[in-house]
């Protein structure tokens, strides 16, 4: 299976992420400085990368997963910084919104979204669970008029700082305390109650925050439960299937920019035989690296995508 076309829209996105690694992005100190530059924000947005998969409707891109894939891999070849940052905003942080908010949500919502004015994320993480939604313990509340009111923890929660917008998971309970099981909420994080805790210092993808989330009755109105009471757990299954395929494109795009620099050095590196390069040893290592990444790998990747 030979790599899939590239359309022209993609193209466009793809040109334009290469000039920004050319003229704007300087990813040593990105990762020195532990933050990415603060035009960052506004350049993706107004070159459509914020709002991949969101419909035209809502001034997204529309993209489908084939050509999210593309787009992830051609971002992760230029700093893998870059890529996780779009990644949890266009595949954890919109996906749950645009598949299972109401209409009005989403009328209110991605449009900001997509453009880069608001930042999205998802906390379903725990200090005590990780990602085993059985032993969560974040818990939600009716409220008499229909709201919610959210209580607990999250951790690891990337961008968890600067997202307007975190779709949160909790337990559901009644008026009588007893569980409906785990719903999912949009949590607009100016909202009383909402506190970021401390930031991860993390070794890697040090651009990326991940911080600690405390909800402290937090209000969520009726309007913004996504889905059904109850369908939580079928919401991050969706969701982070999408960010599996996101993840596994971004692993090809960084491997080819690892090739890219182990060339580079061996182009320059003089060892007793001559230039590295040119030992057969080396010749044969860059040999079995490309042909694992181009076209095997893609193959592997659009069989995620169609299955």
């Amino acid at each position: 299976m030979p790599p899939p076309a590239t359309s022209e829209r993609v193209r466009r996105m793809q040109e334009f992420i290469s000039w920004y690694a050319g003229n704007r992005h300087d990813f040593v100190l990105v990762d020195d400085r532990r933050s990415l530059p603060p035009s960052f924000t506004a350049e993706l947005g107004e070159a459509g990368l914020l709002g991949l998969q969101v419909d035209p409707e809502y001034g997204g891109q529309g993209l489908s997963y084939r050509e999210t894939a593309q787009i992830m891999t051609h971002l992760a070849a230029v700093d893998i910084n870059l890529c996780i940052f779009a990644a949890v905003h266009n595949g954890v942080g919109i996906t749950p919104i645009r598949l299972f908010g109401s209409d009005a949500l989403k009328r209110q919502v991605l449009p900001l979204l997509a453009r880069g004015i608001r930042l999205a994320g998802i906390a379903a993480s725990e200090p005590g669970m990780g990602s085993n939604l059985g032993a969560m313990t974040t818990c939600a509340r009716r409220t008499p008029a229909g709201d919610y009111l959210l209580d607990g923890t999250k951790r690891w929660i990337s961008l968890g700082g600067l997202a307007r917008h975190l779709t949160v998971f909790a337990r559901q309970q009644d008026d009588q305390g007893r569980e409906n099981g785990i719903s999912a909420f949009l949590v607009d994080t100016r909202s009383d109650g909402f506190i970021v805790g401390p930031e991860a210092l993390t070794i890697g993808m040090r651009a990326v925050p991940q911080h600690e989330i405390i909800l402290n009755g937090v209000h969520v109105p009726q309007g913004d439960l996504l889905g059904e009471i109850g369908e939580g757990a079928h919401i991050a299954h969706t969701t982070f299937n999408g960010g599996r395929l996101v993840l596994a494109a971004a692993g090809i795009g960084a491997m080819k920019r690892c090739l890219q620099l182990a060339y580079h050095y061996a182009d320059q590196r003089q060892v007793a035989t001559g230039r590295l390069a040119d030992n057969g040893l080396t010749r044969q290592a860059f040999a079995d690296c490309t042909a694992g990444l181009d076209p095997e790998s893609w193959t592997r990747v659009m069989r995620l995508v169609s299955a």
